[in-house]
């Protein structure tokens, strides 16, 4: 028991490392007060180089890139910048920190949406350690390690809302309806077809009592035809639907930092 209790609480600190490892992020450099022509020219192309290192996920450069773009200027978009990168990597203690610097730099920003940012990044920290805590009484429990726990989107809603139910079940009845139809439409023909025969010359010949089944098949297709239209509008329309709730969702998981770009990385001054 006491082994395994041992082992828990060193997979939850190891579970918690990274969130502990964010104190040790060292603050902002200190900006020049007074930035020369050439200081801004060199902070505006460690800015660039920042925002291209992020783009292609080396988030360890383009931190260095913003501190330094950051420590020439002192322009505050750098410290944005920068929590959003943390963000990203889900190191949220790091975030909030540098949201915090942004708020002191940041010489114009929106109140309600800092405050509605940084809320939005607290309660995910809160969720991952909740979740960090969750894998570590799991490991006690069935004495070795787990994989990691998948967490609901951040707004709880699956990806299959009412609209995408009710447009599924259409898209499922029309296909089925008009297979239903596509059946007998091709049984009424084949009925149609054994009645008929040659006359004498060689021509095909079908008597009066064809008309009813020929006539009878091509309503049955006529419905077929509208059933899988009717089948297939649906099914794009839940797809669409799905699409559409499924980014609203992923939208939601990502900080909501202040800036009226929305949530994404500054990329000039």
């Amino acid at each position: 028991m006491v082994i395994r209790r041992l082992s828990a609480a060193v997979v939850a600190l190891a579970l918690l490392l990274p969130a502990a490892s964010a104190q040790a992020v060292p603050p902002p450099p200190d900006p020049k007060l007074d930035p020369s022509a050439a200081d801004i020219d060199e902070a505006r192309r460690l800015f660039e180089n920042g925002d291209t290192k992020f783009a292609n996920g080396n988030h360890e450069a383009a931190v260095l890139a913003f501190r330094r773009a950051f420590a020439l200027s002192g322009f505050a978009s750098c410290l944005y910048n920068i929590a959003l990168i943390y963000d990203r990597t889900e190191d949220y203690q790091a975030a909030l920190e540098y949201m915090h610097y942004y708020e002191v730099y940041a010489k114009d920003y929106d109140l309600d949406e800092f405050a509605e940012a940084v809320a939005d990044l607290e309660r995910r920290k809160e969720l991952a350690d909740e979740e960090a805590l969750a894998q570590a009484e799991l490991v006690e429990e069935n004495d070795e390690p787990l994989g990691p726990i998948d967490s609901a989107p951040s707004d709880g809603r699956p990806i299959y809302g009412v609209g995408a139910i009710v447009a599924t079940s259409i898209a499922a009845i029309g296909l089925g309806v008009g297979i239903g139809l596509g059946v007998t439409s091709q049984r009424r023909k084949d009925e149609a077809s054994s009645a008929c025969g040659l006359d004498p010359e060689g021509d095909r010949f079908c008597p009066g009592a064809a008309g009813a089944p020929l006539d009878a098949s091509r309503r049955f297709a006529l419905g077929a035809d509208i059933a899988f239209g009717v089948g297939g509008v649906a099914a794009v329309t839940a797809i669409v639907l799905i699409a559409v709730r499924a980014a609203k969702n992923k939208r939601a998981q990502s900080a909501l930092v202040p800036s009226r770009r929305g949530a994404a990385l500054i990329v000039r001054f």
